[in-house]
């Protein structure tokens, strides 16, 4: 695979992981040998929802809250520090470098 060794090991975080194209998204990366954290509202939009049918959740750590709350997204924690970031804005992913990858 072309990208296994660009995302192998890299910890990544994706917003909206609970979400239809957040999870399929986590899932590639997990497949590519991420290190994938997400943040997401709490309870997945849709039922059936993609993440619990995946079984996700015990794939990846996950994080909930809403992004529109500054102070609680986990980029702002050390803790938590990601070198990439996913993030679902105006109906399209962007990503961020968040930290140095080490």
């Amino acid at each position: 695979m072309p990208f296994a060794d660009v995302y192998a090991g890299l910890p990544v975080l994706v917003t909206g992981h609970t979400g239809f194209k957040g999870s399929w998204l986590a899932i590639w990366l997990k497949e590519l040998g991420a290190d994938v954290a997400g943040f997401s509202l709490p309870h997945p939009p849709t039922v059936p929802a993609n993440f619990e049918v995946c079984r996700l959740g015990g794939q990846i750590e996950g994080v909930t809250g809403d992004v529109r709350d500054h102070d609680a997204l986990p980029m702002r924690s050390a803790a938590s520090a990601r070198a990439l970031s996913f993030i679902w804005r105006r109906n399209r992913w962007c990503w961020q470098p968040t930290a140095s990858r080490k």
